[in-house]
């Protein structure tokens, strides 16, 4: 559709078309289903753009129900083509019987880097418990990176001493977001431009 707007600017007449477009609707599609895979749930779902545009959709994929505890993995799902069609489930994270969670993607759009934070705790440690300081164990902090829009990678590397307090013991990760840079300021502070 075309809009033709007729302009009258300090006595001269200009006519200006500009194409206009429809908006388009929202799209739906299932990403993750209930006993996919043999994951009973799929939960806390988190979804970035890279900066080729690949969309990746991660989620925690808990094994034996949709409890906040247990054997709960980390998986992805890419789609190249703006949500039409998602890749195969991907694991990015598993611990065995404990809860590898929490993704928090964020995109370095100067390198492409796509960073991921996430948590761990052991399976049998609830949140009740690891605030109440009566678990097994605490809940860790860790971070991964891909190189190659989602399709591999790194090792998990442990940062909990780096980001959370001695005396903290429960620690969440957040819903992904985009930064648009990070830089380094003369006083060697981080900083989002």
């Amino acid at each position: 559709m075309r809009l033709s707007v007729l302009f009258l600017v300090a006595g001269v007449t200009a006519w200006v078309t500009v194409e206009q477009t429809t908006p388009q609707s929202p799209r739906y599609s299932d990403v993750y289903v209930a006993g996919e895979s043999g994951y009973h749930t799929f939960r806390i779902p988190s979804v970035i753009a890279t900066t080729k545009g690949t969309l990746l959709a991660f989620a925690e994929a808990r094994r034996a129900g949709a409890s906040d505890a247990g054997d709960i993995d980390l998986v992805l799902k890419r789609s190249q083509d703006n949500g039409e069609t998602w890749s195969a489930l991907q694991l990015v994270g598993d611990n065995g019987p404990n809860t590898f969670g929490n993704p928090c993607p964020v995109v370095d759009v100067k390198t492409g880097t796509v960073w991921l934070l996430t948590t761990q705790n052991l399976g049998s440690d609830r949140e009740q418990n690891i605030v109440a300081g009566t678990s097994k164990g605490s809940r860790t902090v860790w971070v991964l990176k891909s190189e190659d829009d989602g399709a591999s990678w790194s090792v998990p590397v442990e940062i909990t001493s780096s980001v959370k307090k001695p005396e903290w013991r429960w620690y969440a990760t957040g819903p992904g977001c985009r930064r648009s840079d990070i830089t380094r300021s003369p006083g060697d502070s981080r900083q989002s431009q």
